[in-house]
């Protein structure tokens, strides 16, 4: 395959550009502030790419970036690895599907990790779709070995987690799938607070969660195309499916 072909995967300068790019969205979108926040991603050879700690993710440049092994050594870089490292690695070990890893601290969704709510109640059809919900891991302290493995009895079901008195963790194929899990997130934690100053909350009927939780079900069970790591190009459920699901609804009633 020519070096130049689309399906090319992309150089170590394409990934460090793509955090600096994701590090700035998070600063721009107001999910971050000072050094908040880490990011991280799977190389094609299974190493990790990393921000260094403390640093302002929305000013980072690619000369800052770190590569680490699986074990998490330093392998090129002369900065201090995020602090959240090791809850990263917990999470690479655990999920061989994640290819990207953004960790921030949006503030409607961090509000209600400090009131010790997680966002469970399924408010919004495209979280019900892509996240199902939004569950409150137990408090441990940053960048600690607890913190790692208090993640661990929700990482199988889900693909963003608030963690309590700290922030969120939004995980995907690659960085840019975390980043998108990490915006609905916030969007989700800003609904669900205004749906509290309301006074109401006014849930999907539960016949229709089954199918927006196939949807989700469907496309996580597709297989990771190591080859294209970190970025693959994952397929999607087609328009076509869905165009002839609707037919099929409707002809059923009538």
């Amino acid at each position: 395959m020519s070096p130049n072909s689309s399906d090319a995967a992309p150089s170590l300068q394409a990934l460090k550009e793509k955090m600096v790019a994701v590090g700035m969205a998070l600063w721009d979108r107001g999910l971050i502030l000072g050094g908040e926040g880490n990011l991280s991603l799977r190389l094609p050879n299974g190493n990790l790419l990393v921000t260094p700690a403390r640093a302002c993710k929305g000013r980072l440049n690619t000369r800052q970036m770190l590569v680490l092994d699986p074990l998490g050594n330093l392998l090129e870089g002369n900065l201090q690895p995020s602090s959240e490292l090791l809850l990263h690695l917990q999470i690479y070990r655990q999920r061989a599907d994640v290819g990207g890893i953004v960790h921030a601290h949006p503030p409607h969704a961090t509000g209600f990790a400090c009131a010790g709510t997680g966002l469970s109640v399924p408010l919004l059809a495209e979280v019900s779709s892509l996240l199902k919900s939004v569950p409150l891991v137990p408090y441990a302290n940053p960048g600690s070995i607890e913190l790692g493995e208090a993640v661990l009895p929700f990482l199988e079901e889900h693909d963003a987690l608030l963690l309590a008195n700290h922030g969120v963790v939004a995980v995907g194929a690659d960085l840019d799938t975390a980043l998108t899990r990490m915006e609905l997130v916030e969007q989700f934690a800003r609904v669900t607070l205004i749906t509290h100053m309301l006074g109401r909350q006014n849930p999907i009927p539960g016949r229709f969660l089954g199918d927006l939780e196939a949807l989700r079900e469907k496309e996580r069970r597709l297989p990771y195309p190591e080859e294209n790591l970190p970025y693959p190009k994952v397929p999607r459920i087609l328009l076509s499916e869905l165009f002839e699901e609707l037919i099929r609804r409707y002809l059923k009633k009538v």
